[in-house]
């Protein structure tokens, strides 16, 4: 059973928003811990680049 089209096209934008605010929201969090890193190991700041929540959570907590 398929969506009439423009319940499809709603569902996408809606797919859209909440992706797009993820996407911010890791920005932000990235941000913050570059803020926060300023003394971390390489290592750290590596981990917290490719984004590995570990890396992100040790730097954030």
């Amino acid at each position: 059973m398929s969506l009439p089209p423009h319940a499809a096209v709603a569902s996408a934008s809606a797919d859209a928003v909440i992706k797009g605010t993820a996407i911010r929201r890791k920005r932000e969090v990235m941000e913050l811990s570059w803020i926060r890193a300023k003394g971390v190991t390489e290592r750290a700041l590596s981990r917290q680049i490719r984004g590995h929540n570990q890396g992100l959570s040790t730097i954030v907590r």
